[in-house]
């Protein structure tokens, strides 16, 4: 069979199975379309179908095709941070009601940020973690993936309830403090080019969307112009950080952060559907063929009951204990620390991430691949059985439709 016939009879698979399998069994207010993704890029690795089909998964996977789904995968990662970055926009994350309002949100978004952070890294370290294994734990308790929470809201009807903008803008502010924590702890690895990395980043990120903002009435309304532009500074971006030992994601991210708010609506329209449909089950594939869960591995069961209770219980606690300080009721606090446990894609590229920068080994990468999965699983069910009905889901106003004037 011919490589190109190879990659075909797998691209059919991983792209097309995880989402009849949604639409089939009739899961999408039950299971992100992105935990179908994951598990089938695990199930299709040495943990099942590697373990009971050792012949087939050789044939399938040999060491040719995977070199084309390793380009395809970084392509898809690259988008991926890129569109990720553009939904961070400064309207995401600010709050145009009262101060009150605005403080209490700020008091949210750190509670949500840095106690399942911190209750990660020390409860790693009682437990003898390497610091490096402590902080990658901490790092991934605190994670919320945007796309994956705004995907759960929209299919459950939530996304113009207060709860559900709550919850969107506390991600949005999530995201941006993971790519500093990330950024840090990669460029700690990196002590020769520390001083290049303050020096060249913002000069470099600051210019050029300086640049494009200037060069956006010439954009709007020419998609080829956009394309091109845009995927220029996502490249190039993505070459500079992998230059600097900080991964290409990095940059991708801090392209679309830096991209002019005026541009990102087109940007979206054109780039996301595509990237995580198409693209990113390729990441999946690549992910879940170096996933092997090794149920009698002490580590692996450490590291993800570690992962798992300093996520769900430090960002519960977090957020709850900081919304009744701001005077929000305990079942509201409790809803929104359970929706932020969304983690999908995000999570799962940290991950990747952190094993690429030999801070982890593949026990504790499989245990958190896992986790990512039961934290994205249970964050609607949980929020659900916090309220035990919707009547504080779907209040009729959201903040944006209430502090508009």
């Amino acid at each position: 069979m011919s490589p190109i016939a190879l990659l075909l009879i797998q691209s059919l698979i991983i792209v097309a199975g995880p989402v009849l399998i949604w639409h089939g069994l009739k899961l999408q207010r039950i299971v992100p379309l992105a935990v179908l993704q994951i598990l089938s890029g695990i199930a299709l690795g040495p943990s099942l179908f590697g373990r009971f089909f050792p012949h087939a998964s050789a044939w399938l996977f040999n060491s040719t095709s995977l070199g084309a789904l390793s380009g395809l995968a970084a392509i898809a990662v690259l988008l991926f941070g890129f569109v990720a970055g553009l939904h961070l926009t400064p309207g995401s994350m600010r709050d145009n009601s009262s101060r009150g309002q605005s403080g209490l949100l700020i008091r949210l978004i750190a509670g949500s940020i840095l106690v399942p952070t911190l209750l990660g890294g020390i409860a790693g370290l009682a437990c003898g973690f390497s610091f490096p294994l402590a902080a990658a734990t901490g790092i991934s308790a605190g994670v919320t993936a945007l796309p994956v929470l705004a995907a759960i809201l929209r299919e459950n009807g939530l996304s113009s309830s207060r709860l559900g903008q709550s919850a969107l803008r506390i991600a949005a502010a999530n995201d941006a403090g993971l790519w500093i924590l990330l950024a840090l702890l990669l460029a700690a690895g990196s002590d020769h080019r520390f001083l290049l990395i303050l020096l060249v980043g913002p000069i470099w990120f600051l210019g050029l969307s300086k640049l494009i903002r200037r060069a956006s009435p010439w954009l709007l309304g020419h998609e080829d112009r956009l394309m091109a532009v845009a995927g220029t500074y996502a490249l190039a971006s993505g070459l500079l950080t992998e230059w600097l030992g900080l991964q290409y994601i990095l940059g991708a991210f801090m392209a679309g952060a830096t991209m002019p708010v005026a541009l990102r609506e087109d940007l979206l329209v054109r780039l996301e559907s595509t990237c995580i449909t198409l693209l990113m089950p390729f990441f999946f594939m690549l992910t879940g063929l170096r996933t092997s869960i090794d149920p009698h591995a002490t580590e692996f069961w450490i590291v993800l009951t570690v992962a798992v209770l300093s996520a769900v219980i430090g960002k519960m606690a977090g957020v709850t204990v900081m919304g009744r300080i701001g005077g929000e009721s305990w079942r509201f606090g409790l809803a929104l620390g359970a929706l932020l446990q969304t983690k999908g894609l995000m999570e799962v590229i940290v991950v990747n991430m952190l094993r690429t920068a030999h801070l982890i080994d593949d026990d504790a990468f499989s245990a958190l691949i896992v986790m990512a999965l039961i934290c994205t699983a249970i964050a609607m069910p949980l929020a659900k059985g916090v309220l035990r009905d919707r009547s504080i889901m779907v209040e009729a106003a959201s903040f944006l439709q209430r502090h508009r004037s």
